[in-house]
């Protein structure tokens, strides 16, 4: 009888696992349970094939307890199953042609991490095209200056001493780029032009919202209108599009389905894998919380999660061909 206790109460955690990230509040409590459905999804089927072990089949309530179990398990199933080779890719690969090869890196360096080789080395090995950097303050700005100076002509710098820093770095020509504050008045989002060497340009957006933390706000609003602003904007396409950054939002949360349904944007996951990028720091909670989303003039050529730089993010890789 204990031990059947014991798995109504984990089938009871699953299902809340499902229902909560449901309903559409935006509560930082309630969508925080978007976020680990990897692990609800694994919880669900444990809590579903443990309950056998104590199944009554005289008993009405066990059919509707082992069902409802069941179909918690598919749903969640069906929610991960697009970011896996199982579903089709949203963004085709590249072609064998010679396409405009653009390398990216998005990293959240974690603004109280002191430990600031790893990343450098990070930033000479991968050799970036556009490098996007969050969680930067005035220290981290100057070690990454000193680094990247005679790499990248083209920089727009916004250390803030919040966790809300954002730097970025460009090999290609940035047009008029532009800083802005479009929700709270200290945390930025960065908008430019991009010129590709051909002469072909596109849109860049970088963004670091604020996650869903009650020492934030007690609801996550401002998350959800800074994206939004983001997805109308890019909606707008009068030239392709990339957008880059720290969404504090899993690839599949009901906030960045709105974005693509809004932008018309692409996510380079989709069809390839979860890439989690958070919680460095753990092994079991990880998700894709960096994103990388594109217009359809944008291919894959390689996508990647690259090694610990001893902050809570794995950096964020891709090589994109641009094939308008």
């Amino acid at each position: 009888m204990v031990l059947k206790r014991f798995l109504q109460l984990l089938g009871v955690l699953a299902l809340l696992g499902v229902i909560l990230p449901l309903i559409p509040a935006e509560v930082w409590w309630i969508r925080m349970f978007d976020y680990p459905h990897p692990e609800l999804t694994l919880l669900t089927l444990l809590a579903f094939l443990l309950y056998f072990l104590k199944f009554n089949r005289h008993s009405k309530g066990d059919y509707i307890f082992t069902a409802l179990l069941l179909i918690g398990f598919i749903w969640q199933a069906a929610i991960l199953l697009p970011y896996t080779s199982l579903s089709s890719s949203e963004v085709p690969d590249s072609s064998k042609g010679n396409a405009q090869e653009i390398k990216i890196l998005v990293a959240n360096v974690l603004q109280k991490n002191n430990k600031y080789g790893p990343l450098l080395k990070k930033l000479k090995k991968a050799d970036a095209d556009i490098v996007l950097l969050t969680e930067t303050d005035s220290t981290w700005t100057k070690k990454i200056q000193k680094a990247v100076q005679a790499s990248y002509p083209y920089q727009v710098e916004n250390p803030q001493d919040n966790t809300y820093g954002m730097l970025l770095y460009s090999k290609f020509k940035l047009i008029k780029p532009e800083t802005i504050y479009s929700v709270q008045g200290k945390i930025p989002s960065i908008y430019s032009t991009v010129e590709l060497p051909n002469g072909e340009r596109f849109k860049l957006y970088c963004i670091h919202p604020t996650p869903p933390k009650p020492e934030h706000k007690r609801t996550d609003s401002d998350r959800e209108k800074q994206i939004t602003l983001i997805a109308k904007r890019a909606k707008q396409k009068e030239l392709p599009v990339l957008v880059l950054g720290d969404f504090n939002e899993v690839a599949w949360s009901s906030n960045v389905q709105l974005f693509k349904d809004i932008s018309g944007l692409d996510d380079v996951r989709v069809g390839r894998g979860l890439y989690s990028t958070f919680d460095a720091t753990s092994f079991l909670m990880r998700w894709p919380l960096d994103q990388i989303f594109v217009s359809k003039e944008f291919r894959v050529k390689n996508i990647e999660v690259a090694k610990s730089v001893h902050s809570d993010h794995f950096p964020f890789q891709a090589t994109l061909t641009f094939e308008p």
